[in-house]
């Protein structure tokens, strides 16, 4: 059986982020649904150090570290998505960006998934895992569009304390 945490927005995540930090449990699967970082969240979670420091340590062999990365159109990507998956791949061998439409954001949204294992994107395996895990359908994504948005705009920006 795999094990994930779901990290996500709420007032004590600094609290739960240190305990994390210090515990040692492990994990198959880590989804970090984050807000965007600004002067007024902790952007530290989204640093090379963090990444280093917390996420990596806290996976078991073979791991994925998931992010949601921010806007990632053609316009927007530069701000967030693409210095995320930039630092990301400072820490992590493997790296997958992939993009959706968004539209009650008006914008296309990117997500990051990071590992030190191969990441392998079959797209039947993937509707087959997503099948097994809901009910019913999704109406926007699925296997083969996951699987076909494996890009990322060319940007060199790294987040560290000190540019964020």
């Amino acid at each position: 059986m795999r094990s994930f945490i779901f990290i996500t927005f709420r007032p004590s995540i600094i609290s739960f982020m240190y305990e994390l930090g210090k515990s040692e449990e492990k994990f198959d699967v880590i989804l970090a649904d984050l807000p965007e970082p600004n002067e007024s969240w902790p952007s530290h979670l989204y640093t090379k150090s963090f990444y280093e420091n917390v996420a990596k340590p806290k996976l078991k062999d073979g791991g994925l570290f998931v992010t949601q990365a921010g806007p990632a159109g053609i316009f927007t990507h530069k701000a967030m998505f693409s210095p995320i998956y930039n630092t990301l791949k400072q820490v992590f061998t493997y790296v997958v960006a992939y993009t959706a439409l968004v539209p009650s954001y008006g914008d296309s949204y990117g997500w990051i998934t990071a590992s030190n294992e191969p990441i392998n994107l079959d797209a039947d395996q993937l509707n087959n895992r997503i099948g097994e895990r809901i009910t019913g359908e999704l109406r926007y994504l699925d296997g083969h569009f996951i699987a076909a948005n494996k890009t990322l705009k060319n940007l060199s920006v790294i987040y560290t304390y000190t540019n964020t």
